[in-house]
């Protein structure tokens, strides 16, 4: 169009402009101009026949291609320490193979879970990472399935137990075009835990465990943890929570009831809340400061907890990262087999150890996370 015009403007100028020099008193040298004496018929045809040649294509047009890129869109449902470190891996994998990233959060609103998914639909990923197994139940609804892309549900603790994902089938090849990466380790994560809470408490007779009953990660990661404590002879206190302003009061009816030592596993409310967990454990009246063992090493490493067994979720991150490079050069999400790390690592806070009267056991130190100083702020 942008050539018809350049072409057809000026002839269209000069057949109006020619067509002045018929006037009896025009300007003389508009007179002499040859193609006034051009009937103004073929001037007509003239002008035509530009316009005509203006329409054919140039044979060295080049017809515009598109550049956009693929796009990874990532779903969280809250935004923790162990999270952003995800976030930063996994992004840095996908832009370097040549995709564009975009992340959004529900901010542990279960009621924003469809909302964030529908979210990143609209930006039409190439690969939609589902994080967490209720972001993944949402995400895997028969209502959005017709809408989903290629899928990697990533972070899931146990998939055997997220019930869109057996539908489609835990082992490949799935129904659906979904690839699992687990934030379980194939190393039994709570034998280890276990143990390790044995083993830097030894005089340890009653853990009060912190948790969501209605959130999947939640209750599998306490259940499974409490069942090897109750194994080695430990009493549990069920610490039931149903949302953030709950921890505070679950918390001092724990410590009230004799906990020598509480737990926060995968549980998003509790995990936001450590400060405060930490804080409430050491001001028990005649009691030096109650330990506090963590799933999630951020809040070992920042928020005051004692101890805790942790997978690293930035190498989670660098993982997811890498399985969305393989599914954009063309591999099949719904055939590869579930991915995990080997094992999960001990971390410990060297000053809340000490506060709490602890010692860091010497066959931990090898490869354990020591943290020089974390307390809560």
């Amino acid at each position: 169009m942008e050539r018809l015009i350049a072409k057809a403007l000026p002839f269209g100028m000069f057949l109006a402009y020619s067509r002045l020099t018929y006037e009896k008193d025009g300007p003389k040298c508009l007179k002499s101009l040859c193609f006034r004496n051009i009937p103004f018929f073929l001037r007509l045809a003239i002008f035509a026949a530009v316009l005509i040649g203006g329409c054919r294509p140039s044979e060295n047009r080049q017809l515009p291609t598109s550049t956009a890129k693929p796009v990874v869109a990532m779903v969280f449902p809250v935004t923790v320490d162990a999270f952003v470190e995800f976030r930063t891996e996994a992004e840095a994998e996908i832009r370097a193979g040549g995709a564009d990233f975009a992340w959004f959060s529900a901010e542990g609103d279960p009621s924003r879970f469809q909302t964030s998914v529908k979210a990143a639909l609209m930006r039409k990923p190439t690969i939609l990472v589902s994080v967490g197994s209720q972001v993944t139940q949402t995400a895997l609804n028969p209502q959005l399935a017709s809408s989903l892309p290629k899928v990697v549900a990533s972070c899931i603790n146990a998939p055997a137990k997220v019930e869109a994902l057996t539908n489609i089938g835990i082992n490949p090849p799935r129904k659906l075009p979904v690839a699992i990466v687990s934030d379980s380790p194939k190393r039994d994560i709570y034998v280890d835990s276990a143990q390790m809470i044995k083993d830097v408490v030894p005089s340890l007779r009653k853990v009060g465990i912190l948790f969501n009953n209605a959130e999947i990660n939640s209750k599998t990661t306490a259940l499974s943890l409490a069942s090897e404590l109750k194994k080695l002879g430990i009493e549990v206190l069920d610490g039931i929570i149903f949302g953030e302003g709950d921890v505070e009061k679950v918390t001092r009816n724990l410590l009230l009831s004799g906990a020598d030592l509480i737990v926060i596993p995968h549980d998003k409310f509790a995990i936001k809340k450590a400060p405060m967990v930490v804080k409430l454990a050491g001001e028990v009246p005649g009691r030096r400061p109650v330990p506090i063992f963590s799933l999630d090493d951020g809040t070992v490493r920042k928020d005051g907890a004692a101890f805790g067994m942790s997978v690293s979720y930035g190498r989670l991150g660098k993982i997811t990262g890498q399985l969305c490079g393989r599914i954009l050069k063309g591999e099949n999400p719904a055939d590869m087999p579930v991915i995990a790390e080997d094992h999960a690592t001990a971390c410990f806070s060297e000053k809340a150890m000490e506060i709490c009267g602890l010692a860091i056991p010497s066959q931990y130190k090898p490869q354990a996370q020591i943290f020089q100083d974390s307390q809560p702020k």
